[in-house]
């Protein structure tokens, strides 16, 4: 297709420009925030300053589009995202789908039900991505019922899926195999957090399988020697001829509620990729033009899925 859908409304791709594909602004959970108000989340402030990072990013280093990978339940905004890309600048493309997450509720409906339900929702937000997790070495039976309801839904949809893995397991491929037997195109699949492993045989199984690969956890952790040994990691894909296929980003947000304690970032959590992780990668003999293609590229030919 040649358009994206943004919580604003389709855009043509190309508009989509230099891409963060796998961030968040929040997740929380709505009934604490409507027992607790703002002594749980001052929405406004998350507003505020989440606007002002996206703006000061897209002003300083280019940045065109943002890629909310919030699925339903765990406190994808809808409105909160509205607000946030009027005031930026910045296309913010929101997720429809399911974490991981058992949901009791929803463990008694088919999948017939579940596909509806988020067709339903993609159709009625303009929702660009969906979204699926998988933490356990193989979907239990529930998981199964969702993957395949998600499946279902983006054959209708025809837009992306991207999937929150566990590289520490290795349970990407397993993920990534359910969805293909789905009938999901592999062109059409990202398998997240690729970037935890330092296994390339195991990134390298994935990338055989046509699918893209989430080299989405960049933020700072692991000591001095994390970004060097995650750029020359990089920089054997590409030269392996997968450069194509991989999508760069750091998965991290303004606000968790799932910290130990509840904050709101007070500096720019997303920077990081562009002041500390590009310059390493550049280091290491990634040229700018490689950078191009993964940044924006190969997010344009994800949501194509090309």
């Amino acid at each position: 297709m040649e358009y994206f859908n943004t919580v604003l409304g389709r855009q043509s791709i190309d508009k989509l420009g230099k891409t963060l594909p796998h961030e968040h602004i929040c997740c929380y959970y709505e009934p604490f925030y409507n027992i607790a108000d703002n002594e749980h989340m001052d929405k406004a402030e998350v507003v505020r300053l989440s606007a002002a990072y996206l703006k000061h990013l897209k002003e300083t280093y280019g940045l065109t589009t943002f890629v909310d990978g919030t699925p339903i339940n765990t406190g994808r905004d809808l409105n909160l995202l509205r607000e946030i890309s009027r005031l930026s600048g910045v296309n913010i493309v929101a997720s429809s789908g399911l974490y991981y997450q058992y949901e009791p509720m929803l463990n008694l409906k088919s999948e017939q039900y579940l596909c509806d339900m988020i067709v339903r929702d993609c159709e009625q937000s303009c929702i660009g991505m969906l979204k699926l997790g998988l933490d356990s070495q193989k979907p239990d039976s529930y998981i199964q019922k969702v993957f395949k309801a998600v499946c279902m839904a983006q054959k209708k949809l025809n837009i992306p899926i991207y999937i929150h893995t566990n590289a520490f397991i290795q349970n990407g491929i397993a993920a990534a195999d359910f969805v293909l037997e789905c009938g999901v195109a592999p062109s059409a699949v990202t398998i997240g957090h690729c970037s935890d492993s330092d296994d390339n045989e195991y990134i390298y199984e994935i990338l055989k399988k046509g699918c893209y690969i989430g080299y989405d956890r960049l933020y700072p952790q692991g000591g001095e020697t994390f970004l060097p040994r995650k750029a020359a990691q990089l920089a054997e894909l590409c030269k392996m001829g997968y450069g194509n296929k991989v999508l760069i980003s750091q998965d991290t947000l303004v606000y968790n509620e799932y910290c130990p304690v509840s904050y709101i970032q007070q500096t720019n959590p997303y920077e990081h990729l562009f002041t500390n992780v590009i310059p390493c990668m550049e280091n290491t003999g990634i040229t700018k033009q490689q950078l191009h293609q993964i940044m924006v590229e190969n997010t344009a030919n994800m949501f194509m899925m090309i």
